[in-house]
């Protein structure tokens, strides 16, 4: 009778112990955004075609880590490729699965992708039938429509305010109008410039991917944005931009901080004058209330007691000829404004520079050789921070660089 009692007893007690460990395991498994943990290590350098200062280079690490994105191979991510409406869904569906129970553990058959296709209408992520091809590249649109719907409304949470209307190509009546715009008001979604484009029709491109699912899964990822109201051409006395600049406006937007209200600053790269010693940081401002860029060069000369700033108007022009403001600045004192033309084939030469007006306690001997160098330093950094990877040149902004 003690025996069988003892048994019991270390049975009950087993049994106890094994619940105990099993616990964490079945808290997990709530609905949650924590279901979503690193389980992969990205090494340096893992992807030959993704280098640090892309854009979407901390997102295809965040994927790679948390396990929903893989490489084409295994040194490549292949950023411009697009992919198909069954890759999207399979997203959607594991990001479902991994919301809802903490993992996921679909077995492929025949085709690779029917089972991702069968939960995601079993869950309401798409409609039976909605798609007739499933080897199609997927557009951005679709893309959306399919990715808003692996999660409930409470993990979308609205950090920013954009209201129907607000994005210059989705009017929100469209039938994926009310994703798009979920998906912007939750930080997923940032539009290809300031404006918010969204480009529905395009293509998605892997390098979008990684960054919308990474957004989806980890909160601190999310962006938190104003939107730009786009000029209207048809008011009289408004002047459109040319695309580029439509481009620069998104990347200063998207890669620099908001220094005040609606100010975002971008700073582009530091420079050492091995002659002189003096260290030239380029910045560029875009005021979204002006809609003007203002690209500034901060100068620090300890050996001659330097300290200050030159700033001048990038001005929207296609020709050849560039014109600027200029306010230069020593010690937070201003000693020169006015402005000047810069002769763009001889950009970075002394006679690139042609002051129109001094003005100040500085003369053009101190002006002029700043701003020569100075405009040769932010052109170099926009061509190399800005423009690289794009389709634009600085022979769009009316720059050649010699």
């Amino acid at each position: 009778m003690k025996a069988g009692m003892g048994k019991r007893t270390l049975s009950l007690l087993l049994i106890l112990v094994l619940l105990c460990g099993l616990a964490p395991a079945v808290l997990a498994a709530g609905a949650s955004l924590s279901n979503f943990r690193k389980v992969n290590e990205y090494p340096e350098g893992q992807f030959t075609d993704v280098k640090d200062g892309d854009w979407f280079a901390e997102y295809v690490e965040a994927g790679y880590e948390f396990g929903l994105i893989k490489g084409t191979s295994e040194s490549t991510y292949s950023p411009d490729n697009n992919i198909t409406i069954a890759q999207s869904i399979t997203l959607a569906a594991r990001l479902h699965a991994i919301f809802n129970t903490g993992s996921e553990s679909f077995v492929q058959g025949s085709p690779w992708y029917q089972v991702y296709v069968d939960y995601a209408v079993e869950n309401g992520i798409i409609g039976a039938n909605e798609y007739s091809n499933y080897d199609a590249k997927a557009t951005r649109a679709q893309f959306a429509c399919i990715l808003a719907a692996a999660f409930p409304d409470t993990a979308l949470k609205k950090i920013n305010a954009v209201a129907y209307g607000a994005i210059p190509d989705v009017t929100g009546n469209e039938y994926y109008g009310a994703s798009v715009y979920k998906l912007y008001n939750a930080g997923v979604l940032t539009g290809s410039d300031g404006y918010g484009t969204f480009h529905p029709t395009n293509n998605i491109k892997r390098s979008e991917v990684a960054a919308i699912v990474t957004r989806m899964a980890d909160t601190g990822l999310r962006k938190t944005y104003t939107l730009i109201s786009k000029t209207d051409p048809a008011v009289p006395g408004n002047q459109t931009n040319p695309p580029v600049f439509d481009y620069l406006i998104g990347k200063v937007t998207e890669i620099g901080e908001e220094a005040e209200n609606g100010v975002y600053r971008c700073e582009l790269g530091t420079h050492r004058d091995s002659a002189t010693g003096a260290d030239y940081t380029t910045f560029i401002d875009y005021n979204s209330k002006s809609n003007k860029f203002y690209a500034f060069l901060q100068v620090s000369a300890p050996a001659y007691n330097v300290k200050g700033t030159a700033g001048f108007t990038v001005t929207r022009s296609l020709g050849a000829s560039f014109k600027g403001d200029y306010n230069a600045k020593l010690g937070g004192i201003s000693v020169a404004s006015g402005t000047f033309t810069l002769n763009s084939k001889r950009l970075g030469k002394d006679d690139s520079i042609k002051l129109i007006s001094v003005s100040g306690i500085a003369g053009a001997s101190l002006v002029s050789p700043l701003l020569v160098r100075g405009t040769a330093e932010l052109v170099q950094d926009i061509q190399d921070q800005l423009l690289e990877g794009s389709d634009y040149s600085v022979h769009d902004l009316g720059f050649v660089l010699k």
